[in-house]
């Protein structure tokens, strides 16, 4: 009996112990299984990675080689036509460059759910305005043939994005014209489908009878960087960040998008958007349109005897800035920190200065430290003198650190200089 119990003992160690070495086996490869995938995650990163740095390198080298290239030849040049040819492919190439970086930055929101959309009315007459003064160029200087079918209510004001809104069509647009040959047809459609409470539904199409896309690419084309590759029209294409843009901003707005294409005959591009309205007698919009059309009366203000501080530490951006303000009458001090700036301030007598411009990163004290001393200095101009950011933090959460250190205005870099005197000039004048 003895060994009998001692037999069931160790039969029932042994199946203890085999347990544990099973169990001990079976962790062991569902850990490594767990590496493995870690590991493969890993390598799908940094081959993103990759592709990224190798894609923004070409993307970026590829006009800057256009920006040295011509600044060299402008710089050798002594017709004044041939400079002027220089400077103007300069400027495409830098408005390219721009446009990439915006790229970037869009996704990098869009990626950490940062892209706010902020709402306002937009009438159809000022849609209409943005394609034929912004899109129909496009397929102008392509001899494109470009269509615009708009059945929508003439009263109709849709409440919107409006800068988003016209980002998904400029990017859908643009493709349709660097990918369609010379003298082939392009066109928008836009129908009101119906109205629901609040809401009023559209369906838009777009098409092309351009080069297509196969229809394995079709698969990927709202990835991130992705690009089908072709020889037609190679030259500054893009980051292949655009569709991605696109798709993500239609959702954000609630919307569907579909693609249909086929190599060689053309592609068509299917939104459904829905959108709050409004119309132009509503009363809302009215007061909106009175607020808006505002104007403070009074004599044409001179800006000679104008004084502005400028806070930058980039010399070049200080030769730039203070040329485009001399150039309007300005009169201007330079400070290449905080710590000069706020000098500069203290020092001078109140009301001196009609407006500061202000770099946010300056070594030493930086713009929103000096914007909270400058504040806080308890002069009586100190709380009242408009402060503009000029800065190249460009997210929606760096204007708000921004406007909550008391500063006013925030302009990103590179900022042009239309919207830089439009910015002075309602200021000075006390619109804003």
């Amino acid at each position: 009996m003895e060994y009998i119990v001692l037999g069931i003992f160790c039969i029932c160690v042994l199946i203890i112990l085999l347990i544990r070495y099973i169990l001990k086996n079976f962790k062991d490869i569902k850990h490594h299984k767990e590496l493995k995938v870690a590991y493969a995650a890993l390598e799908k990163a940094n081959s993103a990675k990759q592709d990224f740095l190798s894609q923004m390198s070409h993307d970026i080298r590829t006009p800057m080689n256009s920006i040295i290239g011509n600044t060299a030849l402008a710089l050798e040049e002594n017709d004044i036509d041939k400079v002027h040819e220089y400077l103007e492919q300069i400027q495409l190439s830098s408005e390219f460059m721009l446009g990439l970086l915006n790229d970037i930055l869009d996704m990098a929101k869009i990626e950490s759910n940062k892209i706010v959309l902020h709402e306002e009315y937009y009438e159809l007459q000022e849609f209409l305005d943005y394609l034929n003064a912004v899109i129909k160029p496009l397929f102008d200087s392509r001899n494109i043939n470009f269509q615009m079918n708009i059945k929508v209510d003439d009263d109709l004001i849709i409440i919107t994005d409006k800068l988003r809104f016209n980002q998904i069509f400029f990017n859908l647009l643009s493709n349709a014209s660097k990918y369609t040959k010379p003298d082939g047809k392009a066109s928008i459609h836009i129908n009101e489908v119906n109205r629901e409470g609040d809401f009023v539904h559209f369906n838009i199409s777009i098409s092309d009878n351009g080069i297509g896309m196969s229809q394995e690419f079709l698969h990927y084309i709202f990835d991130p960087f992705a690009q089908e590759n072709n020889k037609y029209n190679n030259e500054m294409v893009g980051t292949g960040l655009g569709m991605a843009i696109v798709k993500n901003l239609v959702d954000l707005m609630n919307g569907k998008i579909e693609v249909f294409s086929v190599k060689g005959e053309g592609t068509t591009f299917v939104l459904k958007l829905s959108f709050r309205y409004a119309h132009s007698y509503d009363e809302k919009y009215k007061k909106y349109l009175e607020e808006k059309e505002q104007i403070i009366k009074g004599e044409e203000i001179i800006f000679n005897d104008k004084h502005i501080l400028l806070c930058e530490d980039n010399e070049i951006n200080i030769i730039i800035y203070k040329k485009l303000l001399e150039k309007i009458g300005l009169i201007v001090d330079c400070a290449e920190n905080g710590v000069a700036g706020l000098e500069l301030f203290l020092s001078s007598e109140e009301n001196y200065y009609s407006m500061i411009l202000m770099d946010v990163r300056m070594p030493v004290m930086g713009g929103i430290e000096l914007t909270q001393r400058i504040r806080a200095s308890g002069r009586k101009d100190a709380k009242r003198i408009p402060i503009v950011a000029l800065t190249a933090n460009a997210f929606d959460s760096d204007k708000a650190e921004i406007l909550k250190a008391g500063m006013n205005e925030h302009l990103s870099k590179p900022v042009k200089p239309e919207k830089l005197y439009d910015v002075i000039k309602d200021y000075i004048e006390g619109i804003r």
